[in-house]
Formats: C-alpha cells, structure tokens, sequence
C-alpha cells in the first residue's frame, strides 16, 4: 500500500500536462488548502492539505475527480479519495494512510465576467482505515481557476486595395 501511494504521487507530480492550468481551493470552516488540475476536463484531480495543525499531524488527501455535468457555471463531479499523513508515518511504524472517502460535489462560478472563481459545495462521507468507523463530512469553499493563456500573436492584415 506504501508503494502504490508513493507511485501515485510520483505520477501526479511529473505529469506535464497538470501544469497548463489549476484551480486553488481554500475550504476556510475545515481549514484545507486545495490544488486540482483543471476542473474544466472530464477527469480531473485534487490534492488538499490540512491547515491549522501542527506540522506531525498535517493530513493531506488525494482524490480524482470525475464531472457528471460540466457546463459554464455549474460543474457537478464525483470522487474517491485517500486521506493520509507522511509525516506522521515516518515516525509510526509506516502508518500513512488514515482513512478512505467518497467525495459528490458542485463548483458553481456565478459571475460572468469573474468566471475564474468559483463557490464549492461537497458531501463526503468518510471512514478511517480500520474501516470501524467515519463520519459524513461537508465542505463549502472558494475556488480560483488559473487559465492557461492564450497565444495572441496579432498578424498584420493584408491591404489589397479594395475599399468597402
């Protein structure tokens, strides 16, 4: 299991196309900083960090992300995800992952000439990795798409003379 986490996140890291563009995600009522690849692609993914908690007990989780509706304003998606902890594995005999979750979710961007940040709702059930207990989770969050930019190289117009 320790292998198969590492190789994830290998994977996820050195992919060339998660930098073209992401969404940064702050979850403020349970302190989660967020960075997803693009939500705008049918399958996407999601790496949150715990804030607010001291360095030994920072949980982070990985998700990937599927949209069942993907339209200008309303993204609705669907996800599992692992919750798991380096740093406190490192020192607890190699115990990693904390726990496992399922994550129905919507990213709404209401205002048209702001389309690049975004208000998230998302229910998640959640259970530890013993699997003899979890609780259901709700998120609400703010989200800022950072757009690849487009090239705008302007070309000269042609002159042939003819007036309209």
């Amino acid at each position: 299991m320790k292998k198969s986490l590492f190789v994830l996140i290998l994977m996820l890291s050195f992919n060339p196309g998660l930098y073209a563009q992401v969404a940064v995600s702050y979850y403020p009522f349970n302190s989660f900083l967020g960075v997803s690849t693009n939500p705008n692609k049918t399958i996407w993914g999601d790496l949150r960090l715990e804030t607010n908690t001291f360095i030994s007990n920072t949980n982070m989780e990985l998700s990937p992300k599927i949209n069942v509706k993907n339209t200008d304003i309303v993204k609705a998606y669907i996800g599992p995800g692992v919750n798991f902890n380096i740093i406190y594995g490192l020192f607890n005999n190699g115990q990693y992952l904390n726990g496992y979750f399922l994550t129905g979710g919507v990213l709404v961007t209401p205002f048209r000439k702001v389309r690049n940040l975004g208000f998230i709702f998302e229910l998640s059930p959640y259970v530890n990795y013993t699997l003899n207990g979890g609780y259901f989770r709700t998120n609400l969050g703010l989200s800022w798409h950072f757009n690849k930019r487009a090239n705008k190289i302007k070309t000269p117009q042609k002159d042939d003379g003819i007036k309209s």
